[in-house]
């Protein structure tokens, strides 16, 4: 691999140059784009310069603006003085190109330098996807959009829904998805990247599992069989008696149990018989070693037996959930095309389609073996030449499209710069295979070896640690895929970077020697615990307050920085720096905005100006810390009419400004004349100011008022989208509400560039440091797992490269996954390192799985290997650069008090605290309630609706609260029972006693085959026998002439009487044909005390009352005489509770639910006393009760459960088909007897318009009244 040289480099052909860190790469591109500029005469439209990022882009722009600049206005100099400018004068000659044209070509590049072609790979997408939108087929007015998580959601819940409606095997499928994944949002999480990609996913058949586990099981038996002589020898016969039979027993029994299991390995086979194997037993015997290996199989055997059922259903799970996942992926492209909308993956995607689909068009037509590529050629004549930077990071997808424009075009000129040792994006689909294929494919390849960013103690000190060897010997391959690493040379100017501490080296490790109590069972030490990363981040502490306490060394806190992997680590260290007194800065916290304090602030005050009159809310906005109000002001104010008043009228002056000028007016405005953000020294106001309103600090200020001005922007920018101020406001809660809202993260102070640097190592890239803490280079993070449960999306390439997708995995493929991700690990530690200019500290310890870390991947460490003895030998091959310190059992304590700390890292320097403030704040405070109460939202039932009651929690079933009749109806009951008979069901107590008896037996009961003693037994245990229950409801002085005229009373045969009338009450006809009664439903037709659920979304009480009177008067009785009552009752409106709407959840129990002739009734028994006679239940009677009572409003909200169930449940529902009608059945009056017929039942006919007006009434639809 030769040198780069930017003077001579060819200007056609593909060029693969590789960059290690620190090399100058940027300086290279920019000569090489003047070169294309000059000597190829191409204009700057044309010279397509690609990157990664939109920072990468504006860099590189800004970096050729200045070069050309500088190379027109110092031309004639630089041609003279100058290598690169002399070869380019002389190859400009060549073409006869004298100065004054080159330099006219220049400032024709500067007059259109805002045209240049410099893109990150979405936006050269998107530029050619609009520009050639006939060619690529995307539609003229598509809209970008930078989150789709919301079709993805609705596409799986869609497919949820599928799966549990599918009735071809309905609940197999169904049962098993929800089984690991229970909702859509854990589906998406698990497979999130598997939705991302259109690559087919291998699955494991669940039948390899059965076959391999059967083999195991086999291998079980004949290891026990081949060794039984010795197992015989060695465990039963050390055995006499009773004791050496039972031994022989468990041999025969637990190889009786592998047959069964090996005959039928998804059997129910129970726990393995595994007494014999015990270990235990062999503990001490001199065969203990051949008895481990003979038992290694069974062993296995028992633990896996008791997870294969589990382990089969997910892979049968995971075969529904593969056919889901395309499903779901056709279904995400038909909604996004259906919504006009495209993600930024779909830029990629769409473009790659267009090429590759034209490519095999066109070769299938074989057309003298040339395809005509007709986009790849238009966008090949637009951008002849490129310049991809940051290789490395590409994607299959993205090497695709630059094949597709550029390896078939002879003039083209591709130059692909990057590093595969800095590939650290596979998260994020940047794939180094695919650079790997780039470079076999190129027709040149270069490199850059000389390092201009650190000191030459520094490029020495990462030279050794990742040559893999001694830097005069062969080298180890330590990236592995075939990726080598060449030393860099220091630049010329290297030896000027002398770092004056010699407390330590350039590259200085710190080993930490923590002695655990305990040794594990190999006898070393058990691994350091996690919470020990605490000890390390306080030694990059303290160490880093002696280097700004040393005077000579002239160092800022920006020039220091602690890279972490993650979130927890940074936690670790913001910690330790706190408890330091160092201001830092997490520069990789991309906090939300809308989740900030100053956006709940912010919506407090903006509530309180819109809905002035509401004196809550004012009161609310006065209080937000951005108004400037403390308690006692605030007191103070409230007790201030005349202050309190003009006040009032600022803000209404201010939400008028809002509705007639537009938010940024009034925003502006408020922000000038009543928000008071004190920047005075915090420490001079009291305790308890200082904890209620932190805004007022010095430090938080401008953070404060950056974040103000930040959402004024984006809200000016959403009124143009939601005009009215309601509307914008309704929207900004919103969005601070969910957990990714549209807007972006908080902008970055200037005042952070002032601190120490913590920050990801991923997002260190492309960054430079003067000294650099690696802090927890020694801990290990499982590939195979997201946080605590195993990864199901699998990754890998096989030898060829090519790149698999599969679920779970075979043990190969996670293999593979595993063995990329430790190789990328190593290439992240590289990128850490060489961040480091004069010094990099990288602290170690013995943490679990030490020797699979990133330093112990990268220095071929084992389980075995001592990791101080191994850095002592690495540092004695280059001891002037890099050194080894090992600190035993160090502790917290011994930190440098705060008055050696210099005064620019002092307490009182602290800018806000992004982590864990909370972990160093030494007064207690108050907690706050951070909740959000929705005051309007219920959980409401017939009850509540019918009687003005608000619920706090689930309802009972409704029952009939009759009170217990008085001493008066009690004569006139008497007088009653003077003239007939007097019979049970008339003569039972009123109220809830009887109907919670009368349901509960009921619910019990078989209708079509009673059981009364099983059904009766509970509920007379329960409410009192009948007996007792009757003459309860006969006073005392009444009781002997009720005797005389009820002998079965008197026989105290109260239960044969309930059960003859249970028997008419289940024989009695439910319709005028006689064709339908209770006793004709089994139990599979019906369901009983049914519990339900539906939302209530801003129901209007007004339309619902509105539709109860309409209902009412719509009745068409059977007969003249209902006729008329139903004129009558024409005349009256109904009359409910008000509500101003309702919101929440509607709640109730249906008593019955039954299936006849192939309709759906609901049905609602009634207990009510309406009197003595049968007459006394006629329609006219039970009539006058429901409306009386209401009972027409609780049986619509029951209609309205039961047809939302059944529009679910039913696939080809017809509510006009289907929907029975309601039945109310008042028992007392209920009869088989011919003379009695109607009496009892009371049925309803519920209209389709009826159904649809109340289901619009509760889904919010309708317009408030």
């Amino acid at each position: 691999m030769k040198n780069l040289n930017a003077n001579t480099i060819a200007l056609q052909g593909k060029h693969l140059i590789e960059a290690s860190a620190g090399t100058g790469k940027t300086h290279n591109i920019t000569r090489i784009f003047l070169r294309l500029l000059l000597e190829r005469e191409l204009p700057i439209e044309q010279i397509l310069v690609m990157t990664f990022t939109k920072d990468a882009t504006e860099e590189i722009r800004g970096r050729i603006d200045d070069f050309i600049r500088e190379s027109l206005h110092s031309w004639d100099s630089l041609i003279v003085s100058d290598d690169y400018f002399k070869t380019l004068s002389v190859n400009l000659a060549n073409k006869n190109i004298g100065s004054r044209e080159a330099k006219a070509r220049l400032s024709q590049a500067l007059l259109y330098i805002d045209e240049a072609a410099i893109f990150t790979i979405h936006g050269f997408c998107k530029r050619v996807l609009n520009q050639y939108a006939f060619a690529s087929g995307i539609s003229f007015n598509a809209q970008m959009e930078t989150d789709t998580q919301d079709i993805t959601l609705e596409a799986c819940q869609d497919w949820y829904r599928v799966v549990a409606l599918n009735t071809e095997n309905n609940s197999q499928a169904f049962k098993l998805v929800t089984e690991f994944w229970p909702e859509p949002g854990t589906f998406i999480n698990q497979f999130s990247k598997a939705l991302s990609t259109n690559n087919q996913l291998n699955v494991q058949d669940p039948a390899n599992i059965s076959i391999e586990f059967k083999a195991l099981v086999e291998q079980a038996i004949a290891s026990l069989n081949e060794h039984k002589a010795m197992l015989t020898e060695s465990l039963i016969d050390v055995k006499k008696g009773a004791e050496r039979e039972k031994r022989q027993q468990e041999l025969d029994l637990l190889l009786n149990w592998l047959a069964a299991l090996s005959a039928d390995v998804t059997g129910q086979h129970g726990k393995m018989p595994d007494a014999f194997i015990d270990g235990r037993r062999y503990a001490r015997s001199k065969v203990k070693s051949e008895l481990v290996e003979i038992f290694t199989a069974v062993n296995t055997v028992k633990k896996q037996h008791p997870e294969l059922s589990k382990q089969l259903n997910r892979a049968h799970a995971l075969l529904v959930v593969r056919k889901g996942i395309y499903h779901i992926r056709a279904e995400i492209s038909r909604k996004k095309l259906q919504a006009n909308v495209m993600g930024f993956d779909d830029l990629i995607s769409t473009l790659n389609d267009c090429l590759t689909h034209e490519q095999a068009h066109e070769s299938g037509l074989e057309l003298e073996n040339k395809p005509t590529q007709v986009l790849a050629n238009s966008i090949f004549s637009q951008f002849p030449v490129a310049l991809i930077d940051e290789f490395q990071d590409t994607d299959p997808q993205q090497f695709s499209i630059l094949k597709a424009i550029y390896y078939h075009q002879p003039n083209a000129a591709l130059y692909m710069i990057g590093d595969p040792k800095q590939a650290i994006y596979g998260f994020r689909g940047g794939d180094i295979f695919a650079y790997l294929s780039a470079r076999n494919d190129c027709d040149y390849q270069w490199l850059m070896d000389t390092n201009w960013r650190s000191s030459a103690a520094m490029i020495t000190g990462y030279n050794r640690l990742f040559y893999g060897n001694k830097l005069s010997d062969d080298a180890g391959d330590v990236f592995g895929y075939q990726i080598p690493y060449l030393p860099v040379k220091a630049s010329p100017k290297a030896h000027e970077k002398v770092f004056l501490d010699r407390e330590f080296n350039a590259l200085q490790f710190i080993h930490f020697n923590v002695e655990s109590e305990s040794k594990g069972k190999n006898g070393k030490d058990k691994a350091v615990k996690q919470s020990y990363r605490a000890n390390m981040a306080a030694w990059c502490a303290n160490e880093i307050v002696r280097l700004l306490a040393c005077s000579d060394l002239n160092m800022a806190s920006g020039d220091i920085a602690l890279l972490v992997r993650d979130g927890t680590e940074a936690a670790d260290i913001k910690f330790a720096l706190n408890a330091c007194g160092l201001a830092s800065v997490f520069m990789s916290n991309r906090a939300n905005l809308l989740q900030s304090d100053e956006t709940k602030h912010l919506l407090q005050v903006l509530k309180g100006i819109l809905f002035l009159e509401n004196d809550r809310l004012y009161t609310a906005a006065l209080a937000s810390p951005l108004m400037g109000f403390n308690r006692e002001k605030l007191l103070q104010l409230q007790h201030d009419e005349q202050q309190w008043q003009q006040l009032k009228v600022s803000f209404e002056k201010l939400r008028n400004e809002w509705q007639f000028k537009g938010f940024i007016s009034m925003a502006l405005q408020l922000m000038h004349q009543h928000f008071h953000i004190d920047v005075s020294d915090a420490d001079s106001r009291s305790a308890d100011t200082r904890s209620s309103n932190a805004i007022s600090s010095k430090n938080n200020a401008d953070r404060i008022l950056t974040n103000l001005l930040h959402l004024f922007e984006l809200l000016q920018g959403a009124s143009q989208r939601h005009r009215q101020p309601q509307e914008l406001l309704f929207w900004f809660e919103q969005q601070s509400q969910i957990d990714n809202p549209e807007v972006e993260a908080e902008l970055r102070l200037e005042s952070d560039e002032n601190l120490i640097r913590i920050i990801t190592q991923h997002g260190s890239k492309g960054m430079e440091y003067p000294v650099v803490f690696v802090p927890f280079a020694t801990r290990h993070k499982d590939p195979l797992k997201f946080g605590n449960r195993n990864v199901t999306f699998i990754e890998h390439h096989d030898e060829s490269g090519a790149l698999h997708h599969s679920l779970d995995g075979s043990d190969e493929a996670r293999t593979r996954m595993a063995a990329e991700a430790y190789a990328e690990a190593i290439r992240l530690l590289y990128v850490a390192v060489t961040r480091a200019e004069k010094r990099c500290y990288i602290l170690s310890t013995a943490f679990d799985n030490y020797e699979k870390s990133p330093l112990g991947k990268t220095l071929k460490w084992s389980a075995e290997t001592d990791i101080a003895t191994s850095l002592q030998q690495l540092a004695q091959d280059n001891p002037e650069e890099v050194a080894l310190d090992v600190l035993d059992n160090y502790s917290l304590e011994g930190k440098l008090p705060e008055e050696k700390l210099p005064k620019e890292a002092s307490v009182s320097s602290n800018i806000e605290s992004t982590y864990d403030e909370s972990k160093v704040k030494t007064e207690p405070e108050v907690a706050r309630f951070n909740g959000r109460i929705e005051r309007d939202w219920w959980l409401s039932s017939f009850s509540a609706l019918s009687k003005n009651l608000r619920h706090n929690g689930v309802s009972a079933p409704d029952r009939d609260t009759e009170e217990t009749i008085h001493v008066d109806e009690q004569t006139e009951l008497f007088n009653t029972l003077s003239k007939t008979a007097i019979e049970l069901r008339f003569s039972l107590t009123k109220g809830a006693q009887t109907g919670n008896l009368l349901h509960d037996i009921l619910e019990q009961t078989d209708f079509s085959a009673p059981d009364w003693q099983k059904s009766c037994h509970w509920p007379l245990v329960k409410y009192g026998a009948v007996d007792d229950v009757f003459a309860s409801s006969i006073e005392p002085s009444l009781e002997s002439d009720v005797s005389q005229l009820s002998g079965q009373a008197q026989q105290g045969d109260g239960q044969t009487l309930l059960i003859k009338w249970l028997e008419e009450v289940l024989n009695t006809p439910l319709n005028q044909d006689s064709t339908l009664s209770l006793s004709q439903l089994t139990p599979q037709a019906t369901l009983r005390e049914t519990e339900f659920y539906y939302p209530m979304r801003s129901a209007s009480s007004s339309q619902l009352t509105q539709l109860l009177s309409e209902h009412r008067n719509n009745y068409v009785g059977s007969d003249a005489s209902i006729i008329t009552s139903s004129k009558i009752v024409r005349q009256h409106r109904v009359h409910l509770p008000f509500y101003q709407q309702l919101k929440g959840m509607m709640h109730g129990f249906i008593d019955l639910i039954f299936q006849a002739d192939g309709k759906y009734y609901v049905c609602d028994y009634k207990s009510s006393h309406l009197g003595d006679e049968y007459s006394d239940y006629n329609d006219v009677a039970m009539r006058h009760n429901i409306e009386k009572n209401h009972y027409d409003l609780q049986y619509l909200i029951y209609a309205l459960a039961l047809h939302r169930h059944l529009k679910y449940a039913l696939a080809d529902y017809d509510p006009e088909q289907h929907f029975g009608g309601i039945y109310y059945l008042y028992l007392r009056g209920m009869s088989d007897q011919s003379e009695h017929q109607g009496c009892g039942v009371y049925y309803r006919q519920i209209t389709l318009a009826e159904l649809e007006q109340l289901d619009s009434i509760f889904a919010g639809e309708t317009t408030h009244v």
